[in-house]
């Protein structure tokens, strides 16, 4: 009996001291994610007159593989900081928050704190195309029942992956029982890592493994009904903070059809940039290489985040949204 009493012990002082050490850690990653947002925009002078706007979304938002300069947002800035300065003092800049690799639900989690670092007057939002891969706190799980040995597997692996300890101790076993060099190639990689530890974006390798890529092909339906309710709730917490929002959707397809871009954009009144009927008409003109990088044909290039960029900019004028 005092053998079963000194076990319950020692098992509840473990429970107690995992649950305080990952609720240190969850305030902790609350204070370093509000110090990342503001990688940037502390730089920034405040000018009066200020007007900032978020472009929220992955890689083809950031400008993969092509010039910093010549992405969408960049191009943004520069068209409306030309047109203002003609007859306004007014001061525009073009944020994109520092996650190529994430999906909606990582925005969904962070989207307070990023319209606390920018107090944007405009969002712009692209997003959804990374979500049936990357998983790390996807709230896909909330879609998912447990009638079937697939989805709760599914769902073990996403809640266990959301907790910080678990993290650290994934971590700590790739980094002493496995090759480094297989876990973490670079250390801007293993670095990634451990901020993940603390609450920021964890990216998850791309091209997927086979059963996450066969697990998404299965539950297309769930997939876009996580699209829907991230979207949604994106939407509504800009609305809700008085920042005016702009649904574009992708020059090229994803898993979400454009009919859903659509009746979200009636759902909520905001506008919507047709960004793939506007790229569909250019293909038919011009060869799919002139507005897309030829190795994956996919993410746009220089021309494309032009159109991209006028796209949003004429949408802003039309409508008077910042």
């Amino acid at each position: 009996m005092k053998t079963a009493n000194i076990t319950l012990l020692v098992i509840l002082i473990i429970v107690i001291v995992c649950v305080l050490s990952e609720c240190i850690l969850f305030f902790t990653g609350k204070i370093y994610s509000r110090n990342l947002y503001v990688h940037d925009y502390t730089q920034n002078t405040h000018v009066a007159y200020t007007t900032n706007i978020i472009c929220l979304g992955e890689s083809s938002t950031a400008g993969l593989w092509v010039p910093k300069e010549e992405s969408y947002p960049a191009q943004l800035e520069r068209l409306l900081q030309r047109h203002y300065s003609t007859y306004s003092t007014k001061s525009i800049k073009v944020f994109v928050p520092p996650h190529v690799g994430q999906n909606t639900s990582q925005m969904v989690n962070r989207i307070n704190d990023c319209i606390d670092a920018y107090k944007p007057s405009l969002i712009v939002i692209m997003v959804g195309a990374n979500n049936e891969w990357s998983l790390a706190e996807s709230n896909i799980i909330n879609f998912l029942s447990y009638n079937t040995f697939d989805k709760t597997r599914m769902k073990l692996y996403i809640l266990l992956h959301d907790m910080r300890l678990f993290k650290i101790f994934k971590y700590l076993f790739a980094t002493y029982f496995t090759h480094k060099n297989i876990v973490y190639p670079t250390d801007e990689e293993k670095k990634s890592y451990l901020d993940c530890v603390v609450g920021g974006i964890e990216y998850y390798p791309f091209p997927p493994e086979k059963y996450i890529s066969d697990f998404a092909r299965v539950h297309h339906k769930e997939f876009v009904d996580l699209w829907k309710y991230d979207v949604e709730t994106i939407i509504s917490i800009a609305k809700k903070r008085k920042v005016n929002i702009i649904l574009m959707s992708y020059p090229a397809g994803i898993y979400v059809k454009s009919k859903e871009f659509v009746h979200m954009a009636k759902k909520h009144n905001i506008p919507l940039i047709r960004n793939d009927i506007i790229f569909k008409e250019l293909s038919q003109m011009k060869p799919h290489e002139d507005y897309f990088l030829p190795h994956d044909r996919w993410h746009p290039n220089e021309k494309g985040y032009t159109i991209i960029a006028h796209n949003v900019f004429e949408c802003i004028q039309k409508k008077h949204l910042i």
